[in-house]
């Protein structure tokens, strides 16, 4: 009897761990899907890669995660031959090949691991959209019938429609969000709408609807659906935009927040704070831990704010770069283990250079228009002065931190040096205007009693340090709204609302011009 007892106390106590609360303000948000750590620098070995779904569910350190994406759908794209279709990079060599008359994956592992993830009080939702411009919904037609061709495919729909194609088997996904960067953009209204009818269809539990919308306000594809259509989280994606949450003059929760005051049709939905897990997840934005913590504690107090949204989970739980044990470790203080007092453990900056500098000598350099905005640390002792290109955006504005990193200075000695140092990060204005703002911080080293390094080096070339910034430039001015243009090999930029907007292919992809069209377009395709 006794062990019976304590058997019902700890089975209730876990349920309660488990129970899942759309408007807390303590949700933590992963995508997953497109393995975005498959472009993170030094991983020879694909350690970092993104692992099954399952693999993320066990603990509590997250609340959602967003399955991504359902990259071709809407009758532009059935028009030309093709069908609704999702991507999952990496993982989608675990499935089963494709449905036969269908181009949707067949993916029995998926069943699996959405079952056992919501098991956890994990939900499972799936992104329309993302990067690739192979989507869109023109009318209010087609968004009713997109809602209940997705609900009969991923949701709770198999029950009414016995012959319905279904990818993940008889696990239904808790709801779909909406990623949209492309494409005809009028009949998500209508999707909205229709799908929350069919929810109402499976009473067994709740669905939800998401948005993913870039930052700058309202957004160009979804910003008149957010205003006409029930909204449970918006994740806002405050990166590769001159909103970021890097820009501390220009992060703009407090616009979002004012909209879901005054004219969300939901008044209880909840705002995430979407953020790159790594500097490699994202083109620009990517947030140190420090300064995270300083811009999200005081949102933590605003009726609207219901966590952080991350992009992706194979690059937060790989980002070991400025907390311990990883950036993700670092998120599930920050929002969820409120209680736990214990110093976060910051990770050192470890920087390896072979260049020395003359000695004796103070360097100060000062990039010319032409050169990227990187900020320049000038390190000077008695001995030897030596040029390092720090792992700091310049695009931090009045921030002050320390940094503790060791290096090594190689010298025509047998011995090296190790240098410790504590740099300052002053403050930077305007960064984003490359033609008229730089950066130098400035620092005294200590070194260690050896032999002197050598009196003269090679020339530190700053053009190949500091590469030329791309054009278009996310914030600048543009003349036409809805106008494509490649922005590197990896990204593209988008004019909205007389700005560009910059945006990274999908992984693997690269950006391509296109001349089948009139006028020209561009797209994120294969090599």
């Amino acid at each position: 009897m006794y062990a019976f007892t304590i058997f019902l106390l700890t089975l209730a106590f876990s349920r309660v761990q488990c129970a899942f609360n759309a408007t807390a303000n303590t949700n933590i948000i992963y995508y997953w899907g497109q393995n975005s750590a498959s472009v993170a620098p030094n991983d020879p070995n694909h350690s970092l890669w993104q692992k099954r779904l399952s693999y993320y569910c066990d603990g509590n350190d997250k609340d959602i995660i967003v399955v991504s994406f359902l990259h071709q759908f809407g009758m532009s794209v059935y028009r030309q031959g093709r069908s609704t279709a999702f991507d999952l990079s990496n993982s989608s060599q675990d499935c089963k090949g494709l449905i036969p008359g269908t181009q949707l994956l067949n993916c029995p592992n998926m069943e699996e691991d959405i079952i056992y993830c919501q098991s956890k009080g994990i939900k499972i939702l799936l992104s329309m959209g993302g990067a690739t411009p192979a989507y869109g919904v023109a009318t209010v037609k087609e968004g009713e019938d997109l809602a209940d061709e997705l609900w009969d495919t991923f949701g709770g729909g198999y029950q009414r429609n016995a012959t319905a194609y279904r990818p993940f088997g008889n696990a239904t996904v808790d709801g779909f969000d909406l990623d949209i960067e492309n494409g005809e953009k009028l009949g998500y209204t209508a999707f909205v709408n229709k799908m929350r009818q069919n929810y109402e269809l499976d009473t067994s539990k709740s669905y939800y609807i998401a948005a993913a919308p870039q930052c700058p306000f309202p957004d160009y594809f979804v910003g008149d659906t957010l205003n006409h259509a029930w909204f449970d989280f918006v994740m806002i994606q405050f990166y590769n935009n001159f909103c970021s949450v890097i820009y501390d003059n220009n992060f703009n929760y407090n616009i979002w927040d004012a909209w879901a005051s005054a004219k969300s049709m939901n008044k209880d939905v909840r705002l995430f704070v979407g953020i790159p897990g790594s500097p490699s997840a994202a083109g620009r934005g990517y947030v140190p831990y420090t300064q995270l913590v300083s811009q999200i504690q005081p949102l933590k107090s605003m009726n609207s704010f219901g966590g952080i949204m991350v992009w992706d989970a194979s690059q937060a739980y790989g980002n070991t770069q400025d907390v311990l044990p990883d950036y993700a470790h670092g998120i599930y203080r920050l929002i969820k283990d409120t209680n736990d007092t214990s110093p976060i453990e910051l990770a050192p900056i470890i920087m390896n250079t072979t260049r020395v500098m003359p000695s004796s000598t103070t360097t100060e350099v000062i990039l010319p228009p032409s050169t990227s905005v990187l900020p320049i640390i000038t390190t000077t002792s008695s001995t030897a002065t030596e040029l390092i290109t720090p792992s700091v955006d310049c695009i931090v504005e009045n921030v002050t931190s320390n940094i503790m990193w060791t290096s090594t200075i190689e010298s025509n000695s047998t011995q090296s040096e190790s240098v410790a140092s504590s740099v300052q990060i002053l403050p930077i204005t305007s960064c984003h205007n490359a033609t008229t703002t730089f950066a130098t911080i400035t620092s005294t080293v200590t070194l260690l009693p050896t032999t002197s390094p050598a009196a003269s080096s090679d020339v530190v070339s700053l053009t190949t340090m500091f590469p030329t910034l791309p054009l278009p430039i996310a914030g600048d001015a543009c003349e036409k709204d809805g106008v494509f243009m490649c922005s590197g090999e990896f990204s593209f930029a988008q004019c909205v609302f007389g700005q560009w907007i910059s945006r990274n292919c999908t992984t693997g992809t690269i950006c391509r011009e296109s001349y089948d069209t009139n006028p020209p377009s561009i797209y994120c395709g294969f090599p």
